[in-house]
């Protein structure tokens, strides 16, 4: 069997309220422990991504993320490793609804209604699946451009909900 290695990086948080200059304060130090890391480990076939990319799941957040990711796998393929990049959502990374929205109210007592279940996982046009996909749309756009990004993904198939899917 081949090897498999993987870098993991979470909790990027573009657009934390002040934070403007984190990431051009740190991001000479990350690139040099990303070239450590690489010395030692002769690259990796994946960059695992667990949630947090954003902060309020805002386009213009999305757009300054791709940013920064391409700029990130220029520096891997100048060290000679292109990894694919697998991601997952957190709970920064969608924009919440309104804490009165109706369907919100109901899909907070989800495991008591069975009904709100139901409806979720077997009808795509319900007001519940409406309502995620509402609270992903930037997140699913944003997925869309990092191939344009110059950023390899791996071949995905869309989940039953938005901002998942299956190998």
């Amino acid at each position: 069997m081949k090897d498999f290695s993987y870098l993991h990086i979470s909790d990027l948080h573009v657009g934390m309220k002040d934070s403007g200059w984190l990431w051009p304060s740190l991001k000479a130090s990350f690139y040099e422990d990303i070239s450590y890391l690489f010395d030692k480990t002769k690259g990796w076939n994946a960059v695992i991504f667990s949630g947090d990319v954003a902060q309020s799941g805002g386009k213009d957040e999305y757009d300054r993320a791709a940013d920064i990711l391409a700029e990130l796998w220029a520096l891997f393929r100048k060290l000679g490793c292109s990894p694919v990049l697998i991601h997952a959502p957190g709970n920064h990374d969608l924009v919440w609804p309104d804490s009165q929205k109706p369907a919100l109210l109901l899909m907070k007592d989800w495991w008591l209604k069975q009904a709100v279940r139901e409806a979720t996982l077997n009808d795509e046009n319900s007001l519940y699946r409406e309502l995620l996909v509402e609270s992903f749309a930037n997140f699913e756009a944003w997925r869309v451009t990092l191939a344009a990004a110059g950023i390899n993904l791996p071949e995905i198939k869309k989940g039953l909900f938005p901002a998942t899917s299956l190998a």
